[in-house]
Order: C-alpha cells, then sequence, then structure tokens
C-alpha cells in the first residue's frame, strides 16, 4: 500500500484490529484456527491449516513490515508450527 494512499491510516488500523481480534481465537493447544473461528466449542467445526496459513503469512507480514508490534510474534510462530504438525513428508 503506497505511503501517500489517501487511505493508508484507515486501512492498516483495520489490519491491526483484525490482527488483534484474530489472536483471541487461535486454539492455545495447536496454534491453529477453527474453521468457523468463533465457534471453536461446536463438535462439526474443524481446525484449519488454510486460513491458519493465510493468518501466519499476514502477522509476519505486519511485523516485517513495522505495522504490528513484535509481540504478536507469538502468534505466528505458534501457527506455523500448528502447520507442520500437520504436514507429512513421503506420505504412502
Amino acid at each position: 500500500l503506497p505511503e501517500n494512499h489517501k487511505d493508508r491510516k484507515k486501512l492498516l488500523d483495520i489490519f491491526i484490529s483484525l490482527m488483534e481480534a484474530l489472536s483471541k481465537f487461535q486454539d492455545q493447544t495447536t496454534g491453529l484456527w477453527y474453521q468457523v473461528l468463533d465457534k471453536g466449542n461446536l463438535v462439526d467445526n474443524w481446525l484449519e491449516t488454510s486460513c491458519t496459513s493465510l493468518f501466519v503469512y499476514a502477522y509476519a507480514k505486519g511485523i516485517a513490515r513495522g505495522i504490528l508490534d513484535r509481540g504478536y510474534m507469538k502468534q505466528a510462530l505458534a501457527g506455523f508450527k500448528g502447520m507442520c504438525s500437520k504436514t507429512r513428508m513421503n506420505e504412502q
């Protein structure tokens, strides 16, 4: 997003608010996020790797660009570890 974009501050504020909210829904055991974020208690809701990968990327990019506080690295690393735990190499 260009530095001179007329809505830059507004969009960055939305991004920061979103990432703050997402941190509250991360599963503390696995580091993943549920398919339906706020319904982790439902039996037919499952921990999801594709949304987790997008969230991890957003946290990492936000931190790298100085948009997010480095404290969010905790969520990024937990999510990454959670994704790695679901990845299999040479499965037969």
